[in-house]
């Protein structure tokens, strides 16, 4: 066992695992791991509709799941000191139509590509960079030269101690973080 040969034991988890009814017995495997990571990202996926990657409340129903709200799930089966928030700092890059409705599977964008092309200023076409207040994320929005229409979500700092901070609230004082493409 991992115990006897002095190594810990752990498991990470879907943030929406409580959400889509996934099939885990969380209580059991809290009771056998010594850390949960619950993964905190994903939460709008690549080939779904365009949003936060894992929204910090669900403000008046605007979202449907939440970061608090899936705390307060874990937080009835596994013990706060045994998870670990782990966030996503990346995004995705739906291209969308006039509805907001993705045309195709979305492009993850790590921090550095997103950053380096968008902030602080950005210069493509009709963009408008804002920050949801109810997800933290931000939210950037733009047209291609041909009129593609693109709606870009994504963590960064600013988010991440927004998310920091509501985890510890709770009383949940272990983070980690997700890189895609390393920042």
């Amino acid at each position: 066992t991992a115990h006897t040969n002095n190594l810990t034991f752990s498991i990470a988890l879907y943030g929406d695992t409580y959400y889509r009814s996934r099939p885990y017995d969380v209580k059991t495997l809290a009771l056998y791991s010594d850390f949960i990571y619950l993964m905190a990202y994903d939460f709008h996926k690549s080939y779904g509709h365009p949003g936060p990657n894992f929204p910090l409340s669900s403000g008046k129903n605007i979202y449907p799941y939440s970061l608090e709200t899936a705390l307060e799930n874990f937080l009835n089966d596994v013990p706060a000191e045994k998870l670990i928030i782990t966030y996503g700092m990346f995004g995705y890059d739906w291209a969308i139509d006039d509805q907001n409705r993705p045309a195709k599977a979305a492009t993850p964008r790590t921090l550095n590509q997103i950053e380096s092309q968008f902030l602080p200023t950005c210069t493509e076409k009709d963009c408008t960079i804002s920050i949801d207040p109810i997800s933290a994320e931000t939210n950037i929005t733009f047209s291609e030269e041909s009129g593609q229409l693109h709606s870009l979500w994504f963590e960064n700092t600013p988010s991440l101690n927004n998310k920091i901070q509501k985890a510890r609230s709770y009383g949940i004082s272990n983070a980690a973080i997700w890189a895609a493409g390393y920042y």
